[in-house]
């Protein structure tokens, strides 16, 4: 795969986030992965992100359903899958 910059707009679509989050070293593709599991299943991320108690939900995915988080996952799987066969 080749690395690709993306617009905030453009992350905004599921299919350019998987492939953002398919970039990342994989630490923090594991943890990020785990994290929109959470928010797919209407979680709220990782609580007290902040230290007035909000959550990472609450932070920086408020506007983001839970579909979507969910289609980010299965577009993720996706591209797992088409690397894995190559």
């Amino acid at each position: 795969m080749t690395y690709r910059k993306f617009t905030q707009q453009e992350l905004r679509v599921p299919k350019n986030r998987a492939q953002f989050i398919y970039q990342m070293p994989v630490p923090m593709r594991v943890e990020i992965l785990c994290q929109y599991e959470e928010l797919a299943s209407g979680g709220r991320g990782i609580e007290n992100y902040t230290s007035d108690g909000k959550s990472l939900r609450e932070v920086h995915y408020h506007h983001m359903s839970d579909s979507w988080f969910q289609e980010v996952l299965s577009e993720y799987r996706l591209i797992d899958s088409e690397y894995d066969s190559q």
